[in-house]
């Protein structure tokens, strides 16, 4: 059986995007389990349907500052052997990209409309050095 692994930065109570993917994914013949933010008044594993919940991250691990707790959490990812990791977001594409290095034969979904659409750039203040900053900061993101 296919082992899919999602990663959302979020609780899942408000993403109704991701809501509407994960259920689809649930009817599919596939050992699905998502990894997500904890809630405080959410059990920290969970089971709905076909799909195992396993509430982890805190909002510490999405500052730029905190690249070690997200590689440590790669490792122990790349451990249980997930077929497919489908990333939502720049940090979880870094976790997947980290598990796809030590388990190239994983598959690796990145859902790229935050990288595409406006990530990092700042349209709050488009001084010539954000531009250029951002486009840089694009530019490696991507690679």
């Amino acid at each position: 059986m296919l082992r899919v692994a999602v990663l959302l930065d979020n609780t899942l109570k408000t993403d109704r995007r991701a809501l509407m993917e994960l259920s689809t994914l649930n009817k599919l013949p596939i050992d699905l389990t998502l990894f997500c933010n904890k809630e405080p008044d959410l059990p920290e594993n969970e089971q709905r349907g076909n799909m195992k919940i396993r509430r982890l991250f805190n909002s510490a691990m999405w500052a730029f500052s905190s690249r070690k707790l997200l590689d440590d959490f790669a490792k122990k990812l790349s451990e249980e052997n997930f077929d497919v990791l489908h990333c939502h977001d720049q940090y979880l594409l870094h976790v997947g990209a980290t598990v796809k290095r030590l388990k190239p034969n994983t598959i690796l979904i990145y859902e790229s409309r935050e990288l595409f659409h406006s990530w990092p750039l700042n349209y709050a203040n488009l001084s010539f050095i954000n531009t250029i900053k951002a486009k840089i900061v694009r530019l490696y993101e991507m690679r």
